[in-house]
C-alpha cells in the first residue's frame, strides 16, 4: 500500500513520490502567493488578515503515549481549539510495552477532526497555514517496502532490551558513546530495540526497509515522506549529536544499514507537505507545508 495517492505507480519508486509532493506543494504555495497569504519574500510569514472573516491557523499534533492531541493556534500563537484522543498501551508480557502506529494515525484524524470542528464554531472560515509535529520519543516503527508496519512498536518505556544495551556498551564503550552519538544507552532507546528486533524477529528485521519514530510515522502517513529532525533522532542512540548526521561510527559497530534511517531536516524546516490522500482523511486540504518539529 502507498499512501500518496498521487502516485498510482509503483510505491516504491521515491523519486515519482517525491515529484508528486513538490508538485502538490508548488500549486499550494502559489496559490498563497497569488492570494497573499504569504510574502515571496518571507514565505514562511503568514499574513492573518488577507481575507476578512478567514482565519490562518497553524496544527499542533502531539502523538503522546496515552493520547495524540491536536492544536489550533492563529499567526500570534494564541489557542484556538484543542483536541485529545485517549490510546491504551499493549503489554505482550511483563515489561514489554507496545502500541500500533495504525493507531496513531487514525487517533490523528479523530483529533483533528475535532478540533477543527471546534474552532469553527464560531463561523469563521478556518484556513491551516502548517503543521508541526512533537511526539513521545524513542519508541521504534518498523516499515516494510510497502511502507507497512511490520509489527507494534516498541515503546519509550519498554524494557525488554538489557541485554542489547549491554551489547551497545560492549561494542563502543561509555567513552566512544560519550563522544559520538552522547548519550548513554538505555533500554527504552530505539538502537536496542532494533537490535532486539534483528535478534529475536529475525524475520521481521530481514522484512524491514525503514525506521521511524512516532511523529514521523504521522509524518511519513501526511505526506509520505520519511524524515525526521535533530531532537528525535539524538534518542535514537544512531545520530552523531556534534556534527548533525546519522553515525557511521554507531552503524557500523552495530552493522546497521544506513538506508533504512530517514533523512535529517531542522526542526523549523519544512520536510514536506500534505498529500491528497491525507487530506481527505482529515478534512483538510492538500499542500500544507509540514515542518520538522520536535521531540516530546
Amino acid at each position: 500500500m502507498t499512501y500518496v495517492n498521487e502516485v498510482e505507480a509503483n510505491p516504491l519508486d521515491k523519486e515519482a513520490r517525491i515529484a508528486a509532493n513538490i508538485k502538490e506543494g508548488e500549486f499550494f504555495y502559489h496559490w498563497m502567493l497569488s492570494t497573499g497569504i504569504v510574502h515571496a519574500d518571507n514565505p514562511v510569514w503568514v499574513n492573518p488578515d488577507f481575507v476578512e472573516g478567514w482565519q490562518m491557523e497553524i496544527t499542533g499534533i502531539d502523538v503522546g503515549t496515552t493520547a495524540v492531541k491536536a492544536m489550533l493556534l492563529d499567526a500570534d500563537g494564541a489557542v484556538l481549539a484543542e483536541a485529545e484522543v485517549e490510546q491504551p498501551i499493549d503489554v505482550p508480557r511483563p515489561g514489554w510495552t507496545e502500541q500500533h502506529p495504525d493507531m496513531w494515525w487514525r487517533n490523528t484524524v479523530l483529533a483533528v477532526r475535532k478540533a477543527l470542528q471546534l474552532a469553527d464554531q464560531g463561523g469563521n472560515r478556518i484556513e491551516l497555514a502548517a503543521i508541526g509535529l512533537s511526539g513521545q520519543m524513542h519508541s521504534s516503527v518498523f516499515l516494510d517496502s510497502d511502507g507497512e508496519v511490520i509489527r507494534p512498536a516498541l515503546l519509550w518505556n519498554d524494557a525488554r532490551t538489557t541485554p542489547q544495551r549491554h551489547h551497545i556498551i560492549d561494542a563502543l564503550g561509555l567513552p566512544g558513546l560519550h563522544g559520538t552519538v552522547g548519550n548513554l544507552p538505555l533500554e527504552g532507546f530505539t538502537a536496542p530495540k532494533l537490535l532486539w528486533l534483528k535478534q529475536n524477529e529475525p524475520d521481521n528485521y530481514a522484512r524491514l526497509r525503514t525506521l521511524l519514530l512516532p511523529k514521523d510515522y504521522i509524518r511519513y502517513r501526511l505526506s509520505g515522506d520519511y524524515a525526521t529532525e535533530p531532537s528525535d533522532a539524538a534518542g535514537t542512540l544512531l545520530f552523531d549529536i556534534r556534527h548533525r548526521r546519522w553515525s557511521q561510527t554507531m552503524l557500523q559497530a552495530l552493522e546497521v544499514d544506513a538506508g533504512i534511517l530517514p533523512r535529517v531536516v531542522e526542526s523549523t524546516e519544512i520536510s514536506g507537505v500534505v498529500t491528497t490522500a491525507a487530506a481527505s482523511e482529515l478534512g483538510i486540504h492538500g499542500g500544507i507545508p509540514i515542518v520538522g518539529g520536535g521531540a516530546d
